[in-house]
């Protein structure tokens, strides 16, 4: 809360000191982007840090990113230095740690606290950091009115300490695996494939970057709302930014109540609206208490979809993938608000100020089309896995040899081959987000009643992680594709290295086969 409540008080002197130094409304809605837009390109490889390295290195250097960039702000703006391109680089620098802070930071809410008390964990997170937002913009506006940007921005650099000392401090236990850590790429594309084939994580996705885009424009404007629609300074800016953090804090200590009365779908629709109708109010207003309580409502509707989201995402990740889910959660809410701030300012440009926020009410209203996949795993069972049978080959492969090939025959009674086919389409979706690739499903044209599942991982190490993997949720699912399979044998399951000298083995070891099987191919 108080290093977050240094971001706020950043947050107030760069946007007024941009006011000062151009004259120009895409510039200042440019500070916004600069900060959020870190976000869309870091936070996914930050969260495949966090997943693949120990959390607290990760989350100190990302403080300590965001203290080197406060300082040189506070040195530039010292010497009297600062060009509008500075001052968003800058900003850009403290949003990268910031990116880089926040995956870990969220993800790290699952090893403090059980998972039963995990959504209030978020929700009380989301609250410290409106708290600070409440705090923070009108403690800003007073520094920047009374002291001038120069003593806000040596301030902010001053309040990343405490977070530091705490990280240093915080003794972490360490979750120790028997195998290796993924490769870097290997780990995002694995969290970009888990994305993709997850019904509910897709489209809560899809849903932030919608979102962020059209309602990006408030925060993006605001310092022009404060300067021009109400003639204030950088007090009035302050204070605009405390009403909305205030109604973050309220929702915050509503949410939980409303997830236990409300589906997430009715909270959202409903935030969607509230939105919609506090930027008409601050469009029209010309008065500041009117324009505050418009910004308490507009905050609390957009903490509440925010924590919404947040929740059923983290709620949706396994483990092994938390981290990366959250922080492909946040470059796509991130992208949305930097590519929304660019695109109001340009419209405010080209417009009036008043005008840009009616467009985007509109804007905030039409995503309420966006629906939320029905078709959806239970988040009960998709957070921790289960234990599979152990599996011993014949010989043992060496870590990268690969591909494995592993190909399952069913046998399914033909008058139940379309239940079954649409049943192995979730089957695939679940060995997708499990890692597997160049998935197939084929049917024998000589027995009707033979289908034979195939598909592939990269290496021997691959294969061996997925199967550390699975969840309660992944297993019902492939279950339901074991269930249709009749007859006397169980199924049938092969695996086989391909194309590797790796099957190749030395006199008096165990025969070239895996599971009595023979090698598919030779390609010495």
């Amino acid at each position: 809360m108080i290093g977050n409540q240094g971001l706020m008080i950043m947050s107030v002197g760069t946007a007024w000191m941009m006011t000062r130094i151009s004259d120009n409304s895409e510039m200042v809605a440019l500070v916004q982007t600069s900060l959020m837009l870190p976000l869309l390109f870091v936070a996914l490889p930050s969260g495949a840090l966090a997943d693949m390295f120990d959390r607290r290195t990760v989350a100190i250097c990302a403080v300590l990113l965001s203290l080197t960039g406060g300082s040189l702000l506070f040195a530039m703006a010292l010497f009297d230095i600062l060009s509008p391109f500075l001052l968003l680089l800058m900003c850009f620098v403290m949003g990268t740690g910031y990116a880089v802070f926040g995956p870990v930071w969220q993800a790290s809410a699952a090893e403090i606290v059980e998972r039963s008390q995990l959504p209030q964990a978020i929700a009380l997170n989301s609250m410290s950091y409106n708290a600070a937002r409440t705090i923070g913009p009108a403690l800003g506006g007073v520094i920047v009115a009374t002291g001038g940007v120069t003593v806000a921005f040596g301030l902010t650099a001053m309040l990343y300490l405490p977070l530091l000392f705490v990280l240093i401090a915080w003794k972490r236990a360490s979750l120790h695996s028997r195998l290796a850590p993924e490769n870097f790429l290997r780990a995002m594309g694995s969290a970009v494939r888990f994305a993709s084939n997850s019904p509910i994580v897709r489209s809560m996705l899809v849903k932030a970057f919608v979102t962020g885009t059209c309602a990006a424009s408030l925060l993006a404007l605001l310092p022009l709302v404060a300067r021009d629609l109400l003639g204030g300074d950088p007090q009035t800016f302050g204070f605009c930014l405390g009403a909305y953090g205030l109604g973050a804090i309220l929702a915050a200590l509503l949410i939980q109540r409303l997830r236990a009365r409300f589906n997430d779908s009715r909270i959202i629709i409903c935030c969607l609206l509230a939105m919609a109708m506090a930027l008409v109010i601050i469009s029209l207003s010309r008065t500041t208490p009117v324009t505050l309580l418009a910004l308490v409502i507009f905050g609390g509707g957009w903490l509440a979809i925010a924590t919404t989201l947040n929740i059923t995402i983290q709620l949706s990740a396994p483990r092994w993938v938390t981290a990366r889910a959250v922080a492909s959660y946040q470059a796509c809410l991130a992208g949305g608000i930097a590519l929304g701030s660019w695109l109001w300012g340009i419209v405010a440009d080209r417009t009036t100020i008043s005008e840009a926020l009616i467009i985007s009410a509109g804007a905030v209203a039409v995503t309420i089309l966006i629906r939320r996949s029905e078709d959806v795993i239970p988040v009960d069972r998709m957070h921790d896995t289960v234990e599979l049978p152990p599996f011993e080959p014949a010989f043992k492969p060496i870590d990268r040899s690969g591909p494995i090939l592993v190909e399952i025959d069913y046998r399914v009674d033909p008058q139940n081959a379309e239940e079954f086919y649409w049943t192995m389409e979730k089957v695939r979706a679940s060995r997708a987000r499990l890692g597997a690739h160049s998935w197939q499903i084929a049917r024998c044209l000589s027995d009707t009643w033979i289908w034979t599942e195939r598909y592939q991982w990269p290496t021997w190490l691959d294969y061996m992680r997925h199967r550390t993997r699975h969840t309660e949720a992944e297993r019902e699912i492939q279950n339901l594709a074991r269930a249709f399979h009749e007859g006397e044998n169980d199924i049938s399951v092969r695996r086989y290295l391909e194309k590797s000298s790796g099957f190749l083995t030395a006199p008096g070891e165990a025969g070239p086969g895996l599971e009595g099987s023979e090698p598919r191919s030779i390609n010495i």
